[in-house]
């Protein structure tokens, strides 16, 4: 499993991205050197040595702090991260997730969908998961494409919400749990957060009348 973690400001620096993408992929630390493992994968996909020299270069190319990655061929670079996930996906099923990607820069996007077109039949499933407003950038966003299945995550109802505070922890009080589900409104993330809140709370001392929880989750995170 492998993830691209789309960032707040992901639209300032196109590719950032990607450097967690292939550290996953590669399973390395941030410090290792992955050029010449991305020469060797190639490599072993059967590419030729020069072929090999130039789709690492490419993948490099995205990986650093230069500009340079915006005046290549982006088809060439589109074409060997499409490459490069297929033939890791011949070792061994592979998930690749693009998480937050109504984040991404446009150039971005128009990777993953490039990626996404695979035709490979090595087993591998990519995820893009993302903000509704990721439409409004992109309506047709997955239309016709090969194998693309859209799932849309509505709201977790009341009685969902309970049942996931009560998967999350046994500590919380039937009151306490009904006040996380009326602030959380059908947000898993809010849940957890006001759950970790509650507890926090609790290991300090406060007594549960005593404990009131955010509004919002801008102030249960802070």
């Amino acid at each position: 499993v492998a993830t691209a973690q789309c960032l707040p400001y992901g639209a300032a620096v196109t590719f950032l991205p990607l450097r967690g993408l292939v550290r996953g992929l590669l399973d390395v630390a941030r410090t290792e050197e992955v050029t010449p493992l991305l020469h060797q994968i190639f490599l072993t996909a059967g590419h030729s040595d020069m072929d090999a020299t130039r789709l690492a270069s490419l993948i490099g190319t995205t990986l650093g702090d230069t500009p340079d990655a915006e005046r290549r061929d982006r088809e060439e670079i589109f074409t060997a991260w499409r490459l490069l996930i297929e033939a890791l996906a011949t070792r061994g099923p592979l998930l690749v997730v693009f998480e937050d990607l109504h984040w991404a820069s446009d150039t971005l996007l128009d990777l993953v969908e490039h990626v996404t077109t695979s035709r490979t039949t090595a087993p591998l499933v990519m995820f893009a998961l993302a903000r509704p407003e990721l439409l409004d950038r992109r309506p047709p966003w997955g239309g016709g494409l090969r194998n693309f299945t859209s799932i849309g995550l509505e709201p977790l109802t009341n009685e969902e919400t309970l049942r996931l505070v009560s998967i999350m922890t046994e500590s919380v009080p039937g009151p306490i749990a009904n006040a996380i589900v009326e602030r959380a409104g059908g947000n898993p993330f809010f849940v957890g957060e006001l759950v970790r809140a509650y507890e926090e709370l609790h290991r300090a001392g406060k007594r549960d009348d005593e404990i009131t929880l955010p509004d919002t989750v801008h102030a249960t995170v802070l």
